[in-house]
């Protein structure tokens, strides 16, 4: 192998599951190089605590990908962040830990998820978040909200990343020993049939020769190559199960214009004050475990409208409520085509019972809006990003559970939180090989394509624990240094 470069460990992805899973490989002595096809973070846009503002940022995005939500929907553009941080990047990075039978699957992570809970912190609330933690408007309205349990939401905050405007939270801290080099897009994996390691291919022509390959570029692209690898070698059947079975938190959002009274220094948000500040979490009729969520966004930046698009009018100021199923039971897929370009089939909401709950979901929340909670600072509620105003509880939208599975399907969106992209059969789901691609020994998988089912919280907190805990499983079989 003259020529060619030769490391111990290459991470593919650059996010917060890859740098996660390669600060402990090399802590352990690895000599570990983290490849992302994206550019560095360094566009203004994503350095704002407001992640909203990312999601303007033309830079940072895997280009041409699409999503169909539900059954009832047309494909449109899926935001995947292609960037140095990946989803901490351009995401809100919302932190809760789930419920305990979300890690009955890997109890090895469990350590690592509390050690990266440490690290989140809450921010005061913006107008509409405090409107709901401290309405005392009618009985009815505390009670619904004592019921909902709003409270401040975590954020996940890095060591190290505060600036002079308040705290920004985009930032991943690298391991100085660990390489880091961005716009490198893997091509092929290939691995030698002595099981000596895996040579890697990249876009540009260049290639490197890894003894071990941890695949961390999130459940579409680390999926995409281990279902290429597997194909090229003839595993069919095991090909064939990648994609199969993904989930996604499937919402519903309302947007929410602030009355000027709410636009007061005192109550805007600073620069550096991140936009989700206040979360309820509660259970659904005769669930155990809380299901059903809740998250405030207290604003989005003034030049955009109540669904986070431009527009041309200036002044007003919006929030957006978004109601969530956080233990969904529907299951979608990934398609590929000719040239191995994923495209997403989410099947949100496919079960019955998965719109039985958003359906209680979003009623408590219209009652909850209806007590009088917002009263001070909302001077409207919409439902779409045509502006029709939020109707009242009685309205047939809401009572008719025909009409508001009709309006659910037709308006659900993802989170972004795409999981299970590698089943079972593909994988070594736990034990001491947690992470690892049946039949090849020097292919792991350090990231939310390894969960088997998605967790009742927002994913970036579970999965970097997941990488926390496939890199540590990677150290005990490995000598380096």
């Amino acid at each position: 192998m003259t020529g060619v470069e030769i490391v111990d460990v290459l991470v593919v992805g650059g996010g917060p599951a890859g740098i996660t899973a390669a600060n402990r490989l090399a802590a352990n002595g690895a000599t570990v190089v983290v490849c992302e096809a994206g550019p560095p973070a360094d566009d203004p846009l994503v350095h704002q605590a407001n992640f909203f503002a990312a999601r303007h940022s033309t830079s940072v995005w895997w280009p041409e990908m699409t999503a169909r939500h539900t059954s009832t929907q047309a494909p449109q553009l899926y935001r995947q962040p292609q960037v140095f941080g990946g989803g901490a990047t351009v995401n809100g990075m919302i932190c809760t830990p789930g419920n305990p039978t979300d890690w009955a699957w890997a109890p090895a992570a469990l350590p690592y998820l509390s050690q990266h809970m440490s690290l989140c912190q809450t921010h005061e609330p913006g107008p509409l978040g405090a409107a709901l933690l401290t309405s005392q408007g009618s009985g009815h309205a505390v009670e619904m909200r004592l019921e909902m349990g709003f409270e401040l939401a975590s954020l996940w905050v890095e060591p190290d990343a505060a600036t002079s405007s308040g705290i920004r939270r985009r930032r991943m801290n690298v391991d100085q020993r660990v390489t880091v080099r961005c716009g490198s897009l893997v091509s092929s994996l290939v691995t030698s049939l002595a099981d000596n390691g895996t040579r890697v291919s990249f876009s540009d022509g260049t290639s490197l020769h890894a003894d071990r390959v941890v695949l961390a570029g999130g459940a579409i692209q680390s999926a995409t190559l281990a279902r290429s690898l597997l194909r090229r070698g003839g595993s069919l059947e095991m090909a064939d199960l990648v994609g199969s079975q993904i989930q996604d938190h499937p919402g519903v959002r309302f947007a929410v214009k602030l009355k000027p009274s709410a636009h007061l220094p005192s109550s805007h948000l600073p620069p550096g004050q991140p936009a989700g500040t206040v979360l309820a979490r509660w259970c659904s009729s005769g669930a155990l475990e809380p299901d059903l969520q809740v998250l405030v966004l207290d604003t989005i930046n003034p030049d955009t409208n109540e669904f986070g698009q431009p527009h041309t009018s200036t002044g007003d100021l919006y929030g957006i409520i978004m109601i969530a199923l956080t233990s969904p039971t529907s299951r979608g897929a990934i398609e590929w085509d000719s040239q191995d370009k994923p495209r997403l089939e989410l099947n949100l909401l496919s079960e019955s019972h998965d719109r039985a709950r958003l359906r209680e979901a979003v009623r408590r929340t219209v009652q909850l809006i209806e007590s009088g909670a917002l009263h001070d600072v909302a001077e409207a509620v919409y439902i779409d990003d045509r502006g029709t105003l939020l109707p009242a509880s009685t309205d047939a939208l809401f009572a008719d559970d025909l009409l508001l599975d009709q309006w659910l399907l037709s308006h659900c969106g993802d989170y972004s939180h795409v999981i299970g992209s590698l089943p079972a059969g593909t994988i070594v789901g736990t034990g001491p090989s947690l992470g690892q691609l049946i039949g090849h020994r020097s292919i792991w998988v350090a990231d939310a394509s390894i969960f088997p089912h998605i967790p009742s919280a927002n994913t970036m907190i579970p999965t970097m624990a997941v990488a926390d805990a496939v890199a540590q499983a990677m150290c005990k079989t490995a000598a380096w240094g």
